[in-house]
């Protein structure tokens, strides 16, 4: 509960433009046997009513990436350790995979958010950007790779 006012207080007096939250645990995870419903249930309430714009995640050693509901904010898990777990069966993501390893590329803009997640060899495998002209959630936008072989399927494993 401590926590949880610290962070209600966080977000309440919060001047900045774009809200970007860093945890360990995803709220949505995309792991194979893992669900995350739990903090999902305290958390979630909280991100959605203060417009948190991106809430980047690890834990899980896959990548996913999407919104779940419309207005909250773009859920991002990923992993750039060589540990790789199964993705398990899920459908909240509009990019997902599991043995690879990814990094992101964050360009903030007062107007644009600008995220892409890059395999190690550097290879664009997703993108997206977040548009905000006033209060409220921003509008995302999917930025697919140009050539599509570049994004690498690997969601059986």
């Amino acid at each position: 509960r401590d926590q949880l006012a610290w962070l209600e207080g966080q977000l309440t007096d919060n001047p900045a433009r774009w809200t970007v939250i860093l945890m360990h645990y995803p709220l949505y995870s995309t792991a194979r046997g893992r669900d995350g419903a739990e903090l999902r249930a305290v958390l979630q309430p909280v991100l959605d009513r203060h417009h948190v714009d991106l809430v980047l995640a690890g834990h899980d050693h896959t990548y996913g990436r999407g919104r779940p509901h419309d207005q909250g904010p773009v859920y991002m898990v990923s992993n750039i350790g060589p540990k790789q777990y199964p993705l398990g069966d899920i459908d909240w993501p509009v990019r997902k995979g599991s043995g690879i390893q990814v990094f992101q590329q964050i360009e903030a803009t007062p107007d644009r958010l600008t995220v892409r997640a890059f395999t190690m060899d550097g290879l664009l495998y997703d993108a997206f950007q977040l548009d905000k002209t006033g209060q409220g959630a921003a509008r995302l936008t999917d930025l697919k790779p140009a050539t599509p072989e570049l994004i690498l399927r690997r969601e059986d494993r």
